[in-house]
């Protein structure tokens, strides 16, 4: 169930929009506050728009997640300390689920990270953990003087297209071909006549479907060209029906299933664990690991 109980407490003067509010409006969406945005919870029946994606398709504006560059140099290596999983192992176009954590093995933020070129990396990172985030890498990039941290969030937009359906009516809109974008693999391309679109095969529903990552003057186009080539098979779907195609899939979400106070053990997140690299809280999650086996 989401919890919006404390959005809900925020001051409307430092609530954030995306860009595709009016396109929201325009549609009907009942709108919250979530993670600092105003977002549509759901513009039908979150129910209804739940079934669509699991037999059609849907489209979700997921805008407000953080969007960082990291480059330089010495950034995978940055990259491989600070996180759990193994950076080592994917190669350019591909994708990584993972988990910052602190000190004490905590989650920070559970992110994908995109290997862009070999010293560029683009972290998609939850939005209420922006600045959390951005403190940690900075706090310990200092002693790295080639790396550079940019937060792009509030410069590009982020789109998913998920269900049975969406590769079939998003390829109307490009000429990569789709069907042979791999699982967590992307491509940066032309769509629907932009250029230097990042299109990857990920999401948060469980079903099939790709993300794309674009500059926020170039969203709107993608957004109603979407709508219009899908016409009556992809719809609109707001954050109700995200969250639970993800809670039928058992993904987690920051801030209920995840927090500081939750390491990746604990979380059941051991798989994106390599314990054959050096990262923080590496002996700490080693001791857990061999007491709960």
């Amino acid at each position: 169930m989401l919890n919006i109980t404390e959005n809900k407490m925020m001051n409307k003067n430092f609530i954030k929009k995306t860009i595709l509010f009016n396109n929201h409006i325009r549609l009907g969406a009942k709108m919250i506050c979530y993670s600092g945005f105003y977002m549509p919870l759901q513009y039908i029946s979150s129910l209804t728009e739940h079934m669509f994606v699991r037999n059609h398709a849907g489209i979700f504006d997921v805008s407000h997640m953080g969007k960082l560059i990291l480059k330089g140099k010495h950034s995978g290596e940055f990259i491989q300390y600070l996180t759990t999983n193994d950076i080592c192992k994917i190669k350019i176009g591909q994708a990584q689920y993972t988990c910052l954590i602190n000190d004490n093995g905590g989650i920070i933020d559970d992110l994908v990270i995109y290997k862009i070129l070999e010293n560029k990396f683009l972290l998609i990172v939850n939005a209420t953990n922006i600045e959390k985030n951005k403190k940690w890498i900075n706090d310990h990039i200092k002693k790295y003087c080639d790396i550079e941290l940019i937060d792009t969030s509030l410069e590009y937009s982020l789109l998913a297209i998920q269900g049975p359906l969406s590769l079939f009516y998003a390829q109307k809109l490009t000429n990569i071909p789709l069907n042979r974008i791999s699982y967590y693999h992307f491509e940066i391309g032309e769509f629907s006549g932009i250029k230097n679109v990042l299109i990857s095969c990920t999401g948060y529903t469980g079903s099939k479907g790709i993300e794309i990552y674009v500059s926020n003057e170039n969203v709107e186009k993608i957004w109603n060209d979407i709508l219009e080539i899908g016409k009556s098979k992809i719809i609109p779907c707001g954050i109700a029906s995200r969250n639970s195609l993800r809670l039928e899939m058992g993904y987690r979400l920051y801030g209920q299933d995840l927090s500081e106070e939750i390491t990746p053990i604990e979380a059941n997140l051991s798989w994106i664990i390599k314990f054959e690299k050096k990262f923080i809280a590496k002996k700490i999650l080693q001791k857990q690991k061999k007491k709960k086996t």
